[in-house]
């Protein structure tokens, strides 16, 4: 059980521990409005400590756009999102008599129930009644709260280098609608005039205090969740994307620091023969240099404050990131129609490191007939990759200066997305950072010349890594495993020497044979996500890369967090594996 000591940061960057995935807006509960919100993580803290977690890994909790709620592409890289706040803990909530009204209207009309029960999250309907609620609770605050207006004041001081622009942007999204991009708004505002602004700012007063009460409100309560979760020797660990979406508050008025000519993404691979386009800006990162990198010092310092360790996502991109063009040459050489040969042989170019044999079915997927299948976007997008290319990142400086930063933070730990094809010059940078980087059991298997990646045996994960049973972007492990044929078992069953036959074996068993070995493993943390631990299958799926739809970002736990009870199988296996030494069960860092 929880010791309740606490350790200095290097004591408990040396820790075997185990940890759970848990995307917040998933928690399902008895209390919340239709999605995972603080008060619900007091409940998971307790849990986890109950099933001898030392931590829970978060998704992204950045503000999002209630028409677009994709959790890596925010609309501003500070702050927490609006959903993320626990009415029944605000009290202005409890006295606001509109505030009050809103919600018992939403009770008789059984528009709450039918949010607490979705099998799905509805953002949009979730996002619109909080937001109403909280609007009247700010209205009461600013009627009544001669108290509390001093600390409200202080931290909209304290927090003015992002906050001010934040709230501001904020409410012109809600003036001229959320799916309005700032590059379609009314000259003045959109190029950042301050005398438009002034007037806009004047005229809508009310509507920016809001933006920054929410923000305060949202930073109180987790800030109280942070004390309980560290008395209780749970750390909670963050997720912080490397780009953020180009409709944001920071593109929108810092756009000196990004280079709003290209876009982040990723070239195909076997998952997508098309590539990826996140449609983030790319930053202009000789700009970020001359000024010591302010922006993402401030981006991170703001982070580290709020978690005791951060997975760095699309570390990659440090090292070096795929550049595409909004608006690459070959869109004015050719006729997108006739020229079917010359894109096709193009576009092979691009996916030069693609096996052989998937070169070949390659040239089914560029024949005229597949070609005719693709949208106007699809060949735009096929036609951008042919002029991507891979850029230099800002490597070990920017780095160095980030990791300083999180360290005057009490001793922030991260964890860094390294995983990917081609990846040799990534490995290197982390290693000469001695950052700790990620296996994933999923990615087994080996390339044309019999070698094996990094993934296949967790036996021989080095001891700075992160071992996960899957993530936010794969199926649980209990329908991967049941998706494996025999045959494609059967090199695993050799790998973790199970016994002769072990590959016919029911798929809980096969599931609990790979958990014993990535337990097991040197790595200094081991992560499973909340469906594997509750053994749930494909449909529990959070993301599928490559794909749009009400699939993605929407999953929720099918049962209450009030009716979750302590694993049959999870603290034996920490206690066998050592993944919880005595001193263990303290926050990542000192509270």
């Amino acid at each position: 059980m929880n010791t309740g000591v606490k350790l200095s940061a290097s004591q408990l960057l040396t820790q075997r521990s185990a940890g759970v995935l848990a995307p917040l807006f998933s928690l399902r509960s008895e209390r919340n409005h239709g999605i995972g919100d603080i008060r619900d993580l007091y409940a998971l803290v307790d849990w986890a400590e109950a099933n001898e977690l030392s931590f829970i890994q978060l998704l992204p909790l950045s503000p999002l756009n209630p028409e677009f709620p994709y959790p890596y592409s925010a609309y501003s890289a500070f702050g927490l999102d609006l959903s993320v706040i626990a009415l029944d803990d605000v009290p202005e909530i409890r006295d606001a008599g509109a505030a009050q009204g809103i919600l018992s209207e939403a009770a008789d009309k059984g528009d709450l129930e039918a949010l607490r029960n979705a099998g799905r999250l509805d953002y949009a309907r979730v996002d619109a009644l909080k937001r109403r609620v909280l609007w009247e609770a700010y209205l009461y605050f600013e009627r009544t709260a001669d108290a509390g207006r001093k600390d409200f004041s202080a931290y909209r001081a304290g927090e003015r280098t992002w906050l001010n622009e934040f709230a501001l942007f904020s409410a012109l999204k809600e003036r001229f609608g959320w799916r309005v991009p700032w590059q379609d708004w009314p000259g003045p505002l959109r190029e950042h005039d301050p005398a438009a602004l002034d007037e806009f700012a004047t005229e809508n007063a009310s509507l920016i205090g809001f933006y920054a009460y929410t923000q305060w409100i949202a930073r109180r309560q987790w800030q109280a969740l942070q004390s309980y979760a560290h008395g209780r020797g749970v750390s909670l660990m963050g997720d912080l994307p490397i780009y953020v979406g180009g409709d944001s508050a920071d593109v929108w008025a810092r756009r000196d620091l990004f280079d709003q000519e290209a876009q982040g993404g990723a070239p195909p691979d076997y998952f997508n023969w098309l590539g990826q386009n996140w449609s983030s800006p790319l930053y202009d990162w000789e700009r970020m240099r001359e000024d010591g990198f302010s922006w993402w010092k401030d981006r991170v310092r703001h982070h580290a404050q709020c978690f005791d360790g951060l997975r760095f996502d699309h570390f990659r991109g440090v090292s070096e990131y795929w550049c595409i063009p909004r608006r690459p040459a070959i869109l004015d050489e050719i006729d997108r129609e006739t020229e079917i040969p010359r894109v096709a042989k193009e576009y092979q170019k691009v996916c030069w490191f693609w096996p052989i044999k998937f070169k070949f079915q390659f040239r089914e997927r560029m024949s005229e007939e597949e070609w005719s299948r693709l949208s106007e976007n699809q060949r735009l997008g096929v036609l951008q990759q042919i002029g991507a290319n891979w850029v230099k990142g800002p490597g070990a400086p920017f780095m160095q200066a980030m990791l300083e930063v999180s360290q005057s933070e009490q001793g922030t730990l991260w964890v860094v997305e390294d995983l990917g094809a081609d990846m040799e010059k990534v490995y290197e940078l982390r290693d000469q950072l001695g950052l700790p980087g990620m296996r994933v059991v999923q990615f087994f298997g080996y390339d044309d010349h019999g070698r094996a990646n990094p993934h296949v045996d967790p036996a021989r994960y080095p001891e700075n890594s992160m071992a996960m049973s899957d993530s936010h972007d794969l199926p649980p492990l209990r329908a991967w495993v049941e998706g494996l044929t025999e045959d494609q078992r059967r090199p695993i069953t050799h790998v973790y020497q199970m016994s002769r036959g072990s590959e016919k074996l029911p798929g809980a068993e096969f599931e609990f044979a790979i958990l014993e070995r990535l337990f097991s493993s040197p790595s200094r943390w081991v992560v499973v996500s909340l469906q594997t631990v509750l053994g749930l299958n494909a449909d529990d799926r959070i993301n599928t890369p490559g794909t749009v739809g009400p699939g993605n970002w929407t999953w929720r736990m099918p049962e209450h967090l009030e009716a979750l009870r302590v694993s049959s199988w999870l603290p034996e296996l920490i206690e066998k594996t050592s993944r919880n030494p005595a001193l263990k069960k303290s926050p990542l860092k000192s509270a």
